[in-house]
């Protein structure tokens, strides 16, 4: 059986590839999937910016915000 932490470790995987899926199954093009991305890229990087003195973690490793952007 596998661990809790695996799972999480491949739930943003397993969600990223079913989001890619169902947007290809409703006619989404490369190119709109792309710009899609940056979009949903951009939002992150609005809301960690606004939340900066906040410690953020990237793969386990807490990344200070100022000096990651």
């Amino acid at each position: 059986m596998r661990s809790t932490a695996m799972k999480t470790n491949n739930a943003p995987k397993i969600l990223a590839k079913s989001f890619f899926k169902e947007l290809r199954e409703n006619g989404y093009d490369h190119n709109a999937i792309v710009a899609i991305s940056t979009e949903l890229l951009d939002l992150v990087t609005q809301e960690l910016k606004s939340n900066s003195d906040s410690p953020v973690k990237i793969d386990g490793n807490v990344v200070e915000l100022r000096k990651a952007l």
